[in-house]
């Protein structure tokens, strides 16, 4: 199943991700509004889930996700409220879907059948972004919780707040429109997909292998699929330089290569320390690392490398820990 394919590579992600020293110059916001809605986020290998209730029935669990904008329903969750009997593909009405405090009435979704992606025990739908209008919607990935908020962000200052746009792409969960934003790789501007909720760090096309400068070789540390099932190798190495996005400074990021990535993105893994508010109506965000509070993921796999200066060497700990990453690889669970 594709979710087994992505769990394998799951703790290589998270091991190597967090290997590059991060410099960031953010200040704190002035006021501290109250949320119209506060929910936990609950890790799913890669993603995250919200419990969501159906028709006020539930809670069920929904991967949520920035780049899908109409909410899917599993078919499995279909049957099981007497909903519709309709095929993967079909609409279904509902009276209601609740997150948090919050109830959307007279919500359309989609019908798909997700074992097909996530296999057996996979969630019961994707909670679309269209569901929030024009609000602010805050991913505080440290604290795992979503937040939204009414307001709108001030005009993007290319440090902490920058302007997005949509990129219009078809995958497992169908069309999606997902946030782009300019960063600097190697003094070279590069845009990429902006994917808070998918698995990876700085995720590039394997043709663009020889166009960044490593500080490593470039060896294979795991396996993924595309859309067709076929599966390709995915090379890992360590970028000479740095990458910037905003304010924030990563020195020797890793990087990922795979002739399965069809754009450059930046995934979880490497936004895990940071505060994302989207501003939907006015396609800004506003990206924020909290100083007052540790990442406990960073906390941990720091202690897995040899430490340097400031912050972690990837150029040597990168080459040590790569047939361990390998061995994580093969002995992780199906």
């Amino acid at each position: 199943m594709r979710h087994q394919a992505i769990r394998l590579l799951l703790v290589p992600f998270i091991l190597i991700a967090v290997l590059g020293s991060v410099h960031a110059q953010t200040e704190p916001r002035d006021e501290e509004q109250t949320p119209l809605t506060s929910v936990a986020l609950q890790p799913y290998g890669p993603f995250y889930l919200v419990d969501v209730k159906i028709n006020d029935q539930g809670p069920f669990k929904f991967v949520i996700d920035s780049g899908t904008k109409s909410t899917i329903l599993g078919t499995e969750v279909v049957r099981e409220l007497g909903l519709s009997e309709e095929a993967s593909g079909s609409r279904v009405g509902l009276d209601s879907l609740t997150l948090g405090s919050t109830r959307f009435a007279g919500v359309e979704a989609e019908v798909r059948d997700l074992h097909e992606i996530w296999g057996d025990g996979s969630p019961s739908g994707v909670f679309g972004f269209d569901l929030f209008g024009d609000r602010l919607v805050t991913l505080d990935l440290p604290l795992q919780q979503l937040l939204v908020f009414d307001g709108e962000l001030p005009a993007p200052d290319g440090r902490e707040i920058l302007s997005y746009s949509l990129r219009s792409r078809v995958d497992d969960l169908g069309r999606r429109q997902v946030p782009t934003i300019e960063i600097e790789v190697a003094d070279r501007t590069l845009r990429v997909e902006l994917s808070p909720l998918g698995f990876g760090t700085l995720a590039l096309p394997k043709n663009q292998m020889e166009q960044f400068p490593l500080a490593s070789e470039a060896g294979v540390i795991g396996r993924t699929e595309n859309q067709d099932g076929e599966v390709f190798p995915i090379f890992g190495a360590s970028l000479e330089g740095s990458m910037t996005v905003g304010s924030h400074r990563f020195d020797n990021p890793s990087v990922f290569f795979s002739e399965s990535f069809d754009y450059p993105s930046l995934g979880s893994q490497m936004l895990e320390p940071f505060v994302l508010t989207l501003d939907l109506g006015h396609q800004r965000i506003r990206i924020e690392r909290p100083t007052d509070r540790a990442n406990p993921l960073v906390t941990n796999a720091a202690a897995l490398v040899p430490q340097s200066g400031e912050g972690h060497d990837i150029r040597s700990a990168f080459n040590e820990n790569v047939d361990r990453v390998r061995l994580m690889v093969l002995l992780s669970p199906t």
